[in-house]
């Protein structure tokens, strides 16, 4: 005969009638081709398989005869099929293929569980550094989806002995209160190889030992894996699950090591953190000795300095005495080099009181703006015609200040100290075009800017220039300075309730703006 796979495609519907209908099929072709029998297989009230048999044409037509007898064969056959137990192996190989889709959906249903757990304790350690309160979730976690009596994280302290930090469960408290001696029972024996065990029925084992106000009890089981940082013991996890049937499998003994890596990434974490607030906390403390060093030094500086300008610019008005041109210009270097230094002591002076925190204001009432950009650009202007004199620069300063500012309240001294901070800056970095001080109302707080055309800054620096002792290269190459000058503007300009920003492209200037509330 034909192979089945041949056969097969042909005859798939003639199959589902048989099989719907229960009943012999007797297929003729309309011209010439095969006659078909299908008669189905019933046994137990079920259809196993099926009879067939077909005939060309050119021997013969099937006829109901045919059928019948066929049906006949198919009955016979079905017994047959069903006294040799065919159907009974077939339906034990379902439930087979049942149980093991059954263990393959427990199997997935443990990892999903066990990689919740895990994503779960991963948040945690993400979100908190209380090393106590993760590793207390993780050995809850683990008594949970094992199902266990007690769970435990030990920790080194420091005497060659493990204690318990966290433990849940029965006995937790007596867990809490044992120490655990490296070398020594089952966990000591543990820690001192540091290897994961299962140890099944541990009340029979050589080394068992009860924890301290406990007894050994029959048929507890105990899963114990040691915590590792950089093949050092930094701790243990165990958990017990007690009763006969309840022993631990690799499986679990597998997730509990990876429980543990979770538990050395929160040591490591807590550890990192304390190390991170001890070394800042030195910092701080040297940073405050630091700040009140300079403050000193900056007074004692400060004395001796003011009286060097004070008889110098004596000696240059001839009270003591005529003084010829030559004398006078070497008494005005000395005098601006006084000064100049007089100014880098001052910065020092108000950098080392905003880091200690000691920077006081003095605040007035009814500041009359106009009148204070008026006293700053007066100041300013001399620098900037010194600039055109010696370096041919011809810059232009424009102020634009709103004619209906309001009186604000503010430390005038302080404010006047920031305009000329970064007006003389501007003056420095720029040697054509323009600088400009503008000053504009909106709602309730005043726009202040300072805008030059000079250099810029580049895009990489300008996050910087905010921070003590740093300066761009171009103050670098000009070797004026110390990098104080915008620290402190920032600093008095936020101690005002306001704050500091800066917009510039290299090549086309730079805008510095800064805000004060007006009340």
């Amino acid at each position: 005969g034909e192979e089945a796979n041949k056969v097969l495609p042909s005859i798939k519907k003639h199959l589902a009638s048989a099989r719907l209908t229960r009943t012999v099929q007797l297929i003729l072709p309309k011209k010439q081709g095969l006659s078909r029998i299908i008669a189905p297989l019933i046994a137990q009230n079920q259809v196993i398989g099926y009879l067939y048999a077909d005939m060309d044409s050119i021997y013969g037509l099937f006829d109901g005869t045919d059928r019948d007898m066929l049906g006949m064969l198919a009955n016979q056959a079905a017994v047959a099929l069903d006294n040799a137990g065919l159907v009974t192996g077939l339906e034990q190989k379902v439930q087979e293929r049942t149980a093991q889709l059954q263990e393959s959906v427990q199997e997935t249903e443990r990892l999903l569980r066990e990689s919740q757990t895990l994503a779960s304790v991963g948040r945690d350690i993400s979100s908190s550094l209380e090393v106590k309160v993760v590793l207390e979730n993780i050995a809850t976690q683990a008594l949970s989806l094992f199902q266990g009596d007690l769970s435990a994280v030990f920790l080194p302290s420091g005497t060659g002995e493990l204690k318990a930090i966290v433990a849940v469960g029965q006995y937790a408290q007596e867990t809490l209160n044992d120490t655990i001696k490296i070398g020594a029972g089952v966990l000591g024996d543990i820690a001192q190889k540091k290897k994961a065990e299962i140890v099944n029925d541990a009340a029979n084992d050589s080394r068992a030992l009860a924890i301290l106000g406990t007894e050994l009890i029959p048929n507890e089981n105990l899963l114990t894996v040691p915590l590792l940082s950089s093949n050092k013991l930094a701790g243990l996890m165990a958990v017990w699950r007690s009763g006969a049937g309840n022993e631990f499998t690799e499986n679990e003994l597998n997730f509990l090591t990876n429980l543990s890596r979770q538990a050395v990434i929160a040591l490591k974490n807590a550890q990192l953190f304390s190390e991170a607030e001890e070394a800042r906390h030195v910092a701080e403390q040297a940073n405050r000795t630091k700040s009140a060093f300079l403050a000193n030094m900056s007074h004692e500086l400060r004395t001796p300095l003011n009286a060097i300008i004070n008889f110098t610019e004596l000696v240059s008005m001839g009270t003591m005495g005529p003084v010829n041109e030559e004398q006078l210009e070497a008494l005005g270097y000395a005098l601006g080099s006084s000064k100049h230094l007089m100014q880098l002591i001052n910065d020092v002076l108000d950098i080392s009181k905003i880091q200690s925190g000691k920077l006081a204001l003095f605040q007035e009432k009814n500041v009359d703006l106009q009148k204070l950009v008026d006293e700053t650009l007066a100041i300013i202007e001399p620098s900037l015609q010194k600039q055109a004199e010696l370096y041919g620069h011809k810059v232009k300063l424009i102020r634009d200040v709103d004619k209906d500012l309001p009186l604000i309240t503010c430390d005038q001294r302080r404010i006047k100290q920031v305009l000329l901070n970064l007006l003389s800056n501007a003056v420095k970095f720029t040697d054509h075009g323009s600088i400009t001080l503008s000053l504009k109302r909106k709602d309730n707080q005043v726009f202040f800017a300072v805008m030059d055309t000079g250099a810029g800054i580049a895009y990489e620096q300008q996050a910087q220039v905010f921070e003590p002792f740093v300066q761009t290269l171009d103050g670098v190459k000009k070797a004026e300075g110390t990098g104080l000058g915008l620290p402190i503007t920032k600093s008095l300009i936020e101690a005002h309730s306001g704050r500091i920003w800066l917009e510039s492209e290299p090549g086309e200037g730079s805008a510095f703006f800064f805000t004060l509330p007006i009340d």
